[in-house]
């Protein structure tokens, strides 16, 4: 008669199945899923919109990079962050400075964008303004839309305390340094933008791509200066970038590479900008 404990069954079933796991391991042996390579993008609120349309369709293209666009730190902030090794990445959107150049950045120019003057929606009848009644809104001399054809109300100028939005405006509309005395400073373009569409009869100035599907009226603004003569397309051009270090490899490289393709300047495009292929 054979006889065997439960303790000596369980031992030989306990055998039996790690062989069967084992077996199975050899037969379907596991893989390691690659994760893909992830990169950060800091910098100005000029692009932000634009690059995170930019990286969507980047990620689908390249689906082994991930793109990451965070919220605005401004150009210098970008830049500063580029240099710590906190970015991958840096979207500025002015040409970069001698000292950052001497740091080793070198810099890619993608789209060129406008700044524009915008309103909020209550303002109507008002569709452009030359360059004096831009001077004397923000001195104040102009203090009611009525006086511009406008509703009968109190005007609101809000301006960019500093920064790339400002330098511009101070480098093409003529007289503009002497006037923003009666503007409420913002520190942002992206905090133009919300206080624009918060508050009725306000106006201000930031990169058309801020605006693009939002309800703000732009104002076209007559007498825009180039530097040495009136415009005949009164712009105000804004060059948006990328700043980088070398070596540029990966999915950084890619992403920068992607710019010059058709999906991205289909992008660009909708978002009332011109690609840059330079």
């Amino acid at each position: 008669m054979i006889t065997f404990s439960i303790h000596g069954y369980e031992t030989l079933q306990m055998r039996w199945l790690s062989t069967v796991a084992a077996a199975l391991v050899l037969a379907f042996p596991l893989t390691a899923t690659a994760q893909p390579e992830s990169i950060v993008v800091a910098g100005t609120g000029a692009s932000q919109t634009l690059f995170r349309e930019v990286a969507e369709a980047f990620e689908k293209t390249y689906p082994d990079c991930q793109a990451a666009i965070p919220n605005s730190v401004g150009s210098r902030g970008g830049i500063r962050q580029l240099l710590a090794g906190k970015a991958d990445l840096a979207r500025v959107s002015r040409p970069l400075k001698d000292k950052e150049l001497a740091e080793g950045l070198l810099y890619t120019p993608v789209a060129e964008t406008q700044v524009v003057f915008a309103v909020h929606p209550s303002v109507d009848g008002v569709q452009s303004l030359t360059v004096d009644q831009v001077n004397d809104i923000f001195a104040g001399r102009i203090s009611n839309w009525k006086q511009l054809g406008g509703p009968d109300n109190a005007i609101f100028p809000l301006i960019r305390d500093g920064g790339t939005t400002l330098r511009t405006l101070l480098k093409y509309v003529p007289h503009f340094e002497k006037m923003p005395v009666a503007a409420k400073p913002t520190f942002s373009s992206l905090e133009t933008k919300d206080l624009l569409l918060e508050h009725p009869f306000t106006i201000g100035a930031l990169p058309m791509t801020i605006i693009v599907g939002s309800p703000l009226k732009t104002v076209a603004i007559e007498g825009v200066s180039s530097g040495q003569a009136l415009v005949s397309d009164p712009a105000i051009p804004l060059q948006l970038g990328v700043a980088y270090k070398k070596p540029l490899t990966g999915c950084a490289a890619h992403f920068i590479e992607f710019f010059h393709s058709a999906a991205a300047h289909e992008i660009i495009n909708r978002n009332h900008s011109l690609p840059l292929d330079n």
